[in-house]
This record gives C-alpha cells, sequence and structure tokens, in this order.
C-alpha cells in the first residue's frame, strides 16, 4: 500500500481537504500513516503480508513495529535509495503515476524531499537503484530469508 494512493483517496472531499490545508506538515503525513497502520492491521488479523511504500518517519515506524509485534509479525525495513541525482532525475522526469485526483511528482519536489532526508534508524537494508535490479531482488529475497540464490540474510546487510 502507498502513501500517496491512500491521500489521494482523501481529495474529492471538500471538507477534508480544507481539514488538510490547515494541518502542519507532520500532521499531514501523519494522516497518511495512520491511515496505512489501519490497513497494516488489517492485513496482520487476516494473517496477511503487507509491503508499505511510502518516505517513513520514524514515528509511523514505531507505529508499525508495535503492530507486527502485537500479531507476532516478522518486520523487515527496505530503505531504497537512488545514490546518483542524474539517474534518479532520468525515473522521475516524465514518469505519470496517474494517481486519480493526485498531483504528478516533479523533479523540484523529490530534489526538496533529497536535501531534508533523513534515513530510518535502526535495522535495515539499504538498496540502491543504480545497482542492477537483479542484484537488489537477490539482497532483498535474501534479507527476508526467501533464499533462492544461497545468500543468507545476514551476508544481505
Amino acid at each position: 500500500m502507498a502513501w500517496d494512493w491512500l491521500v489521494a483517496g482523501l481529495a474529492p472531499i471538500a471538507g477534508v481537504q480544507r481539514a488538510i490545508e490547515t494541518m502542519t506538515r507532520d500532521t499531514y503525513h501523519d494522516l497518511g500513516f495512520h491511515l496505512m497502520t489501519q490497513l497494516v492491521e488489517k492485513q496482520l488479523r487476516n494473517r496477511q503480508s503487507v509491503v508499505l511504500d511510502c518516505v517513513a518517519r520514524p514515528r509511523a515506524l514505531a507505529w508499525w513495529t508495535e503492530v507486527a509485534r502485537e500479531h507476532r509479525a516478522p518486520m523487515f525495513v527496505i530503505e531504497c535509495v537512488c545514490s546518483d541525482v542524474d539517474v534518479h532525475r532520468s525515473r522521475v522526469v516524465g514518469r505519470t503515476r496517474r494517481i486519480p485526483g493526485w498531483y504528478e511528482l516533479e523533479w523540484s519536489h523529490v530534489e526538496r524531499s533529497r536535501t531534508g532526508y533523513e534515513p530510518l534508524p535502526g535495522e535495515k537494508l539499504v538498496v540502491d537503484a543504480v545497482d542492477p535490479f537483479e542484484h537488489n531482488r537477490a539482497r532483498v529475497r535474501a534479507y527476508v530469508d526467501l533464499g533462492q540464490d544461497g545468500n543468507d540474510a545476514e551476508e544481505a546487510r
């Protein structure tokens, strides 16, 4: 589930939009994170896996960690980075997400996010988008202990 898809679902509701316009940036982010947390809870209650796609903040990670702990579900944090700014730009410029009622991502937005981004603390796997896809996929599979190529989770870290 993706943060932007969930928050975009609120866009058509005028009263919600007016409320959002008065929120601080942190409260706005938390709105989406709480929506995600609710869906995490539902998935785990149904004994289903969950994949979250967002620029996570430590407070949201703490909420998700607690829900996973309550359900005795393993949790794996995978941070995706792109160490080459030109490659990153080439993957954003001209891309169309097509999220109904939502804006298209512009490079200027990504640049602002890159300058203020702080990596999440704690245990995680970091994959770099400039690395070959097969390499990153193998590292992720090893990290979550899906194996298949002889790498163990410790080696992937």
